[in-house]
């Protein structure tokens, strides 16, 4: 464990992780690493120890070890890169030592940066944004004292605002393109983004894999912090995957800044890179005063992303109901199809629960939009195997489907094979003998034998399904039974009666299937000549003696 966070934090393992690891056993040598910078805040900043702490450190060569385990095995919120060197000014900032810090930046270059890039301005406001603690993530057998350390973060804030007083420089970005505004931002610290402000940084800047300051406040939930940024820019600036503010917002469901967005003339259906919506957002998440105000707000219901997913289509897959009430209330429409070629009835029959289907369906007051809709969703759920919704359909007198719909359905179970969802529709007037679409289609049965489920093929079979029809083929239920069945689904079939030497299209014989069969069991075999199957071959031999004795 402790290497793999090495690997996360350090970069790969190796010889530093080897002696990384000697240390680590060391119990004074943990306790002295993780306590030391607490013990030395306790101390008088005009203590001698104080002032000469870190360079007591560095001098000792104790510094690049005690660092990496420190940074190594403590808590972040967010996996940060540990740098392999940094200035006295960096330690004394990680260690909130505010008073050393600030004797510090009269003597050195305050911009200096660490081996991953950082100032030491960025360096404390990264601590400080993704919440470093002295807290080790790898539990190790040694005593910690962790109240030492207890109001290092204001410790931290002081230096911030320091190191920004004393001449800092608030554009230069650190580790992964952060930015001091960003990192403010993610922060929350309105103080410490008004600071930033007041030097006139672009609050627009969109670095690698880092979103604009905005963005990053919304993302984050800093509602204080977003509106102050509001007031220096635009609404509709694009972070990362050209996300608005309006989008993240809706995907945390904060409504006092979706309110102040709005009312500073964001686009509500600005979309990001891939052509999502902030409706569609707050949809898939089932934000439902989100997704009331965007209607409220004139938000394209129907909008359509680069895969051709709908708002609909999102909340049905996530199975958020108030959500779909509230779409549907809104006239979305249920047929638009992406290009999967599936429509948000499809998603419901698929994902949906009994409470939002009844919301998905119960809307619409047209008996023939109606049937078509339940229809859908009917034809849905018994291909996913949903019993519950097949039943709630059918047993709904407003919802149940004409037959048209309840035989596809059927259809649909039986290649997908749900014994369950096959007796309810064969129950409520599924007809297992319907006509097929084309002569290349296959039968019921046959479908459900090469599902392989003895189940949904003995419940066609006490249906009453036509067991000796023809395919496309001409092969029947017996051949495909012999070729890949089961001996009970033979067995059933020989007691209905069927011909046990009915040949097919391609001049085979269900014994000669049975004997072919792949799994080599010889036991479909033996049934059938038992009941008195005969082989291709056999047939011929008997048909050209039948001659002979005719000619004679």
């Amino acid at each position: 464990m402790v290497e793999r966070l090495y690997d996360r934090r350090c970069g790969s393992s190796g010889k530093n992780y080897t002696a990384l690891a000697d240390k680590i056993q060391d119990p004074l040598y943990t306790y002295s690493a993780f306590n030391w910078g607490g013990h030395v805040r306790r101390l008088s900043p005009l203590d001698q120890t104080y002032k000469t702490s870190i360079d007591f450190l560095q001098t000792r060569g104790m510094v690049d070890q005690a660092i990496m385990l420190i940074l190594t095995l403590g808590t972040w919120s967010e996996d940060r890169q540990a740098p392999q060197d940094m200035s006295n000014l960096h330690l004394a900032t990680l260690f909130g030592l505010g008073d050393l810090a600030e004797s510090l930046m009269k003597n050195i270059d305050i911009n200096s940066r660490d081996s991953c890039g950082r100032t030491a301005l960025v360096w404390a406001l990264e601590c400080l944004a993704f919440e470093f603690k002295f807290h080790p993530d790898y539990i190790m057998s040694v005593t910690k004292n962790f109240e030492i350390y207890d109001g290092i973060d204001i410790a931290r804030r002081h230096i911030v605002k320091a190191l920004l007083r004393s001449g800092a420089n608030p554009r230069m970005p650190g580790y992964n393109g952060h930015t001091p505004l960003q990192l403010a931002a993610i922060l929350g610290d309105v103080e410490v983004v008004e600071r930033i402000l007041e030097y006139g940084v672009d609050i627009d800047i969109l670095n690698r894999n880092v979103d604009v300051p905005l963005v990053e406040a919304v993302r984050h939930s800093r509602e204080s912090a977003s509106m102050k940024l509001l007031e220096s820019g635009t609404v509709d600036t694009c972070g990362e995957n050209s996300r608005t503010a309006l989008t993240e917002t809706s995907s945390v469901s904060n409504l006092a800044p979706m309110e102040t967005l709005i009312e500073k003339g964001a686009k509500v259906d600005f979309p990001d890179v891939n052509g999502q919506t902030a409706l569609m957002e707050a949809s898939k998440r089932g934000h439902t005063r989100i997704v009331e105000l965007l209607l409220k707000n004139q938000s394209n219901v129907d909008h359509q992303d680069h895969k051709g997913d709908t708002a609909l289509m999102k909340a049905c897959i996530g199975d958020h109901a108030d959500v779909i009430e509230l779409l549907v209330a809104a006239k979305a429409r249920l047929d638009i199809e992406n290009n999967k070629g599936d429509t948000a009835l499809d998603h419901g029959g698929r994902y949906c629960g009994e409470e939002s289907i009844k919301r998905l369906l119960h809307q619409s007051t047209d008996p023939t939009i109606r049937d078509q809709h339940s229809g859908t969703v009917l034809i849905s759920a018994s291909h996913w195997k949903r019993p519950d919704i097949v039943s709630l359909i059918l047993e709904d007198a407003k919802l149940k489907p004409t037959s048209k719909f309840i035989n596809l359905a059927l259809s649909e179970a039986c290649s997908n094979s749900n014994e369950k969802v096959v007796k309810l529709l064969i129950d409520h007037g599924a007809n297992p003998n319907m006509p097929r679409k084309s002569k290349r289609q296959l039968s019921l049965l046959r479908n459900a034998i090469y599902s392989r489920d003895d189940t949904v093929i003995l419940t066609l079979l006490d249906a009453g399904i036509n067991i000796e029809g023809d395919d496309g083929d001409f092969e029947r239920p017996i051949h495909t039974a012999a070729e890949i069945g089961t001996k009970t689904v033979v067995q059933s079939l020989i007691e209905r009666g069927v011909s046990v030497n009915r040949r097919s299209f391609a001049g085979r014989l269900p014994l000669d299937l049975a004997m072919k069969r792949q799994d080599k069991d010889t036991s479909i075999a033996d049934l059938l000549r038992k009941h008195g199957a005969i082989t291709e071959g056999k047939r011929l031999v008997q048909l050209m003696q039948d001659r002979r004795k005719r000619l004679n």
